[in-house]
């Protein structure tokens, strides 16, 4: 079964002790969000209650990855990626988690009890395990 899923990534580099640099990689709206959202409390105005849960910005809720970077003094360069569960399915949920983490992974596969053949789970045109790789370099789902 197919499954689309919207993948956002963004890459942040640090610039000094105090500052981070942040690039909107893919030049995706959720990624421009992500980065304006730490960047200005103004875009918060305009993201709604519902679109705030919705969106996650390095496995972090938008509220998390808010407090996080603009609190942060780090010199480390950060890789962020979002995903949006973009068709609502089982099979989707179940590619994010399984690029997100092993124990997201196996969460999501108890969460939803029922038997799933995840080899014939497709992520964005990928299989199940080749979506996981390209994001959890220790995927072994």
């Amino acid at each position: 079964m197919k499954t689309l899923i919207a993948t956002f990534a963004l890459g942040l580099a640090s610039m000094s002790a105090n500052a981070i640099e942040f690039v909107n990689s893919d030049g995706s709206a959720l990624s421009q969000i992500c980065i304006a959202a730490v960047e200005s409390d103004k875009v918060l105005d305009a993201v709604s209650g519902q679109e705030m849960k919705r969106i996650a910005c390095n496995d972090m809720s938008l509220e998390d990855f808010i407090a996080t970077y603009r609190a942060t003094e780090t010199v480390e360069p950060q890789k962020a990626v979002a995903f949006e569960n973009a068709n609502s399915t089982v099979e989707a949920r179940l590619c994010i988690a399984a690029a997100t983490s092993n124990e997201a992974y196996t969460q999501e596969l108890s969460r939803i009890g029922r038997s799933i053949n995840t080899a014939t789970v497709a992520c964005n045109g990928e299989s199940l395990v080749d979506f996981a790789k390209s994001f959890n370099k220790t995927f072994n789902g």
